[in-house]
């Protein structure tokens, strides 16, 4: 079944890759996150991007 990015209380078990992301964007590097379809990489940038909102400049698309 395919469906939106999760959010809120559906995103969980991936604080460590959220915790690096956000910690690396904070020092100021650049990412990019590539993987498999389907296995949460827009759930987890807009988790960061939401966390991160107002401290960081960020370029969402599509």
């Amino acid at each position: 079944m395919v469906g939106p990015a999760v959010r809120g209380p559906d995103f969980f078990d991936r604080e460590t890759e959220r915790a690096a992301l956000a910690e690396m964007l904070r020092d100021g590097a650049h990412g990019l996150v590539t993987a498999p379809m389907r296995t949460g990489k827009t759930s987890l940038l807009r988790q960061v991007a939401l966390e991160l909102s107002g401290t960081i400049d960020h370029l969402w698309t599509r």
